[in-house]
């Protein structure tokens, strides 16, 4: 699971065009906003029963759906995407997302700014690179 803490306004971009908006944050409630093409089912984590929730086969566009969630309660998006709300701070949430290895899960500052996307990819390591540690006993790991 992924863990992203989003202030109110801050969206998660989830695949190519699904999006997670945090609206409010009312006491131990966070307002959710979720924009979806509207082939994309979108399930109340209470609501997984096929049959359930907002889904239209063949719709062409996007639409809007605003959900109320508390703390460990779930949304589910087409099927196989699972937002948990994992933390409710005071004008923040914590979203824990688990989806399939091959969706990719953006917060959106990062798709909107591609030169911090960049950097953030280059301060991470190579496959090709090796860290080798020393083995002098005076050097305490704390």
């Amino acid at each position: 699971m992924l863990v992203l803490s989003r202030k109110i306004g801050e969206k998660i971009k989830i695949g190519n065009d699904i999006f997670i908006k945090v609206n409010a944050v009312k006491g131990r409630r966070v307002v959710l906003l979720i924009e979806a093409p509207l082939s994309v089912s979108i399930l109340r984590g209470e609501l997984v029963a096929p049959g359930n929730g907002r889904s239209t086969s063949g719709g062409e566009g996007s639409s809007q759906i605003i959900l109320t969630r508390k703390l460990k309660e779930k949304i589910i998006i087409g099927g196989n995407v699972e937002a948990t709300v994992v933390k409710i701070g005071f004008g923040f949430a914590k979203l824990g997302i688990k989806a399939p290895k091959t969706v990719i899960i953006l917060r959106t500052e990062l798709k909107d700014n591609p030169s911090l996307s960049v950097s953030m990819a280059q301060s991470q390591p190579s496959q090709e690179e090796t860290v080798t540690l020393p083995q002098d006993p005076t050097i305490r790991v704390a």
